[in-house]
């Protein structure tokens, strides 16, 4: 563990895939469960090269176990389990996950295979315990699903991007969310109903982790193979840009996948994508986005001179790349950081749960729907009779309406008379 959380992203020390080696499992790895019901999965190990030496369960909790030989094994934070007992026959080896709980839940669990060397080989469960009533609700909620991007893993990738001290510390303390060892994107059912100081921490990591997913499968959907034009001049009607010495624009149509989703995404919070010459994605370059150029019809990156002399590239020449736009993970560590570092008392200043009133209704022209117009109606009550009520947290994912009910809220506060309002916003938009 100590070096997982001493690695940026944590691939070289835990993957699903590794070298020589392969890991099968006849059960689903997710599933949806009722209470008090048993569950087990097979898994059958197989290494071309080394035996598998260490089996274990990497997250605490009661209601995973391992089994072999019909004896079951609890696991344990410092002894490792099963240890080896020297090179199997073929390096074949079978081990069971034993799982059971009596409650409610959301259950992940991570099982490791250590062949001697690194990366581990992991297999991730995740098990959503439910009442027979709501079976097929939750059987019809699935997680979204993980990213296939370039995984650091399976090739090489050359970053150009230079980071400051602070940034790299956060990075190595937040993990992406498909890595991150303490995440569990909750179920709907079990998401909390109101927000206190017990619970505002690990909630809004969860909502920052579900956000960052989003954000990278919306921008997997426009990964693409196409023609990159190489040029020194880039022409917009704003001005005209000139790459640096020894650098190149790569120009490129803009995929039709982009949609507005993806379009604002790519204009905040992309910086970087990765590039690969097509047929050869061994290596893959980290090159920059100039927004500055981007419209619906173009896109162009800043490719260092670096990856211009491993390449080989030359003006004006086409080049046929893979292209797969990054979703910056500092911006969503700086706000698990500031989630982590915030004023409890600044959240919750009474120290106990408050909910808004259910009942309230906004009775406006607005074009807002049951929820946003509660957020409305809450607002203008406190602002009618000049009661001062405990700050609101409007919680969810981008395009769900936030900005839209907070524009709403300010229009209606500055019908007032001598109204006013102190606006801030981390994005300065």
């Amino acid at each position: 563990m100590h070096e997982y959380h001493s690695s940026e992203h944590g691939y070289d020390v835990l993957n699903e895939t590794v070298e020589d080696a392969s890991v099968h499992c006849t059960e689903e790895l997710e599933i949806c469960t009722e209470k008090s019901r048993q569950h087990e999965w097979k898994f059958e190990v197989i290494s071309k090269r080394q035996p598998c030496y260490t089996i274990a369960l990497l997250k605490r909790g009661k209601e995973f176990s391992l089994k072999r030989d019909g004896s079951v094994y609890e696991q344990t934070k410092t002894q490792p389990l099963f240890p080896s007992d020297g090179p199997l026959q073929k390096y074949v080896r079978s081990i069971e996950v034993y799982f059971s709980s009596k409650i409610c839940g959301v259950f992940d669990q991570w099982v490791t295979f250590d062949f001697g060397k690194r990366p581990l080989l992991v297999q991730k469960i995740r098990v959503i315990v439910t009442d027979r009533s709501r079976m097929d609700e939750a059987k019809k909620e699935k997680k979204p699903s993980l990213s296939s991007n370039w995984d650091r893993s399976k090739m090489e990738i050359v970053r150009n991007t230079v980071r400051l001290n602070m940034d790299h510390e956060l990075l190595l303390r937040y993990k992406s969310p498909e890595m991150a060892f303490d995440f569990t994107n909750l179920h709907q059912e079990f998401l909390p109903t109101s927000l206190n100081s017990q619970n505002y921490r690990s909630t809004m990591h969860n909502f920052l982790y579900q956000e960052e997913q989003c954000q990278k499968n919306t921008m997997e959907r426009v990964k693409m193979c196409v023609d990159v034009e190489m040029k020194k001049h880039i022409t917009t009607k704003q001005a005209l840009h000139c790459a640096e010495p020894g650098h190149y624009f790569g120009q490129f149509p803009a995929p039709k996948q982009l949609d507005s989703d993806a379009k604002d995404i790519l204009l905040h919070n992309v910086n970087t994508a990765l590039i690969g010459l097509e047929g050869s994605l061994q290596t893959v370059y980290e090159v920059f986005v100039l927004k500055e150029t981007l419209s619906d019809e173009q896109i162009c990156v800043i490719i260092p001179e670096s990856v211009v002399k491993r390449l080989n590239i030359s003006e004006p020449m086409q080049y046929k790349m893979e292209i797969q736009f990054q979703v910056d993970r500092v911006h969503f560590c700086r706000m698990h950081y500031a989630v982590d570092n915030i004023n409890l008392q600044v959240i919750t200043p009474r120290n106990q749960e408050y909910s808004p009133p259910q009942n309230l209704t906004f009775h406006g022209t607005n074009n807002l729907n049951e929820k946003q117009g509660r957020v409305l109606a809450y607002t203008m009550q406190g602002n009618a009779i000049g009661k001062q009520e405990p700050p609101l947290l409007l919680c969810g994912p981008f395009g769900t309406g936030k900005t839209f009910t907070l524009n709403s809220a300010l229009v209606e506060i500055l019908k007032e008379r001598h109204a006013n309002v102190l606006l801030c916003t981390h994005t300065n938009r």
